[in-house]
């Protein structure tokens, strides 16, 4: 008889689950093909954890998933359900790409049995109860609650370890956001921050200021280091973010920015934020080498500076125009949107040095 201990062991040594590339050091693959041997610090890990840390750590892993594989649904500020498909570990075994190989054929053996209990994927709830979560697993139409040592198995397998590399960034008003998953990203990485400890404003415009203080985040760039004089802007030496708009002048990152005027608190527009995002990339090599095309009919609308960036970042899936054909350059960009674009940036710009390194 299949035994749901096994399975929940099982199951955790067959997750295919990549961890966060560029967040956290991941374990060596020696340590994660032996997660019995992780357990005891894992339960401490585990016991430690805050709801809304677990939140976090599980919500994250979305970026490694297809949608239809992989999701973490907030069913309300206080619990949430993680659902994955069996379809996925599976084929996680088959591509030869899962975590623990030596696994497979316990799992694949078991896999009627294992589709009879859980149907095509497996689900598990997260309680919020005062100071403790409760963690269950769906076994056909009942939630049966985790010993701690499947709790373990499972949350050091969808981690690989790792640990948030940030306290605090659950908001509220991004539960369930369709660019959730890209705001905690950038969250964990220091890039972006909420306006209050509890809310992000995903639904806000992104303003100038704002815009350039994430891209000199993302480039890595220090005040105490890179920054040597204030950029010839007459509104920006008593702002929050002058210095940070100062370096990035001082690289040429703003060259889409003209006037006497830098206009901090103006809503950043399309043509601004791929502009700029350019310039990142452009900072560690990555762009084009020879001419561009770009498509767009409203092409002679936007500003000459902004025409390489929309064209690169457009042939590399990372901005998309609309419908009928336009870019809309002068529209402006919410806070969620550029945290997208600034997340396939970064993957971008990772995939780069990955390939750099191979070569």
């Amino acid at each position: 008889m299949f035994k749901k201990q096994l399975f929940t062991t099982t199951l955790a040594a067959s997750l295919l689950l990549s961890g966060f590339s560029g967040i956290a050091s991941a374990q060596s693959h020696e340590n994660v093909s032996q997660p019995t041997e992780q357990l005891t610090t894992t339960v401490a890990q585990i016991d430690t954890m805050s709801y809304e840390e677990m939140y976090n750590l599980f919500n994250l892993s979305e970026l490694f998933f297809d949608e239809k594989d992989y999701s973490v649904t907030a069913v309300s500020p206080t619990q949430f359900i993680i659902k994955i498909s069996i379809d996925s570990l599976v084929k996680s075994y088959e591509d030869d790409i899962n975590l623990y190989h030596e696994g497979k054929d316990e799992f694949l053996e078991e896999i009627d049995e294992i589709r009879s209990l859980f149907g095509n994927s497996i689900e598990m709830r997260f309680t919020k109860h005062s100071r403790e979560t409760k963690k269950e697993i769906k076994i056909g139409n009942v939630w049966t609650q985790l010993s701690a040592e499947d709790e373990a198995i499972f949350l050091n397998t969808i981690s690989r370890g790792d640990e948030l590399e940030r306290s605090g960034g659950y908001f509220l008003d991004t539960l369930n956001h369709w660019a959730e998953v890209y705001i905690q990203y950038l969250y964990q990485l220091n890039i972006v921050n909420g306006q209050t400890s509890l809310a992000f404003n995903p639904n806000g415009q992104i303003t100038r200021a704002q815009l350039a203080v994430m891209i000199f985040r993302a480039a890595d760039l220090s005040v105490e280091e890179d920054f040597e004089t204030y950029a010839p802007y007459n509104d920006i030496k008593n702002n929050w973010a002058a210095k940070e708009i100062s370096t990035l002048y001082d690289y040429g990152f703003l060259d889409v920015f003209q006037g006497g005027n830098f206009n901090p608190d103006k809503p950043a527009t399309r043509e601004e934020v791929a502009a700029i995002t350019y310039g990142l990339m452009s900072l560690y090599g990555v762009g084009f080498d020879d001419g561009y095309d770009i498509y767009f009919k409203d092409v002679s609308s936007m500003n000459s500076s902004a025409l390489e960036g929309i064209a690169f970042l457009q042939q590399e899936g990372i901005i998309s125009g609309y419908k009928d054909g336009t870019f809309k350059p002068k529209a402006n960009v919410t806070r969620a949107q550029f945290a997208k674009i600034l997340t396939l940036a970064s993957f971008k710009l990772e995939e780069y040095y990955y390939d750099t390194e191979l070569e």
